[in-house]
C-alpha cells in the first residue's frame, strides 16, 4: 500500500463524512459494511463505551469450574422434558388462555 493512499485513508477516517467511508479504496469488489458503526452511541441509558467488564475467571478457578458442570447440566437436561424433572406439587395449573 503506498504512503499517498495510507494518508487518504487516515484523512478519510477522521472527517467522519458518509461520502469519505465510501470513498476509501478497498482491495477487492467487496464494500464497507456500515463503517461508522463504531461512531455511534446510545441517547437512552448509559454509554456502552462507559461500562467495564469484569475479566474472565481463571481456568483453574472454581468459579469456571462451577460454569462447566453448569453446562455439562445443561446438555445432559435439554432433551428431558421438565414434566419429568419438577415434582406434581411444584407444577403451576394450566393457564386458562
Amino acid at each position: 500500500m503506498s504512503t499517498r493512499l495510507v494518508r487518504q485513508h487516515a484523512l478519510r477516517l477522521q472527517s467522519g463524512a458518509p461520502a469519505d467511508f465510501e470513498a476509501i479504496v478497498l482491495g477487492g469488489d467487496v464494500p464497507l459494511v456500515d463503517p461508522q458503526c463504531g461512531l455511534a452511541f446510545s441517547l437512552i441509558g448509559g454509554d456502552p463505551q462507559s461500562f467495564a467488564l469484569e475479566p474472565a475467571p481463571k481456568l483453574a478457578s472454581a468459579q469456571r469450574a462451577g460454569e462447566a458442570v453448569e453446562d455439562y447440566w445443561m446438555a445432559l437436561l435439554r432433551d428431558v422434558p421438565s414434566a419429568n424433572t419438577v415434582p406434581t406439587r411444584w407444577r403451576s395449573p394450566p393457564s386458562p388462555i
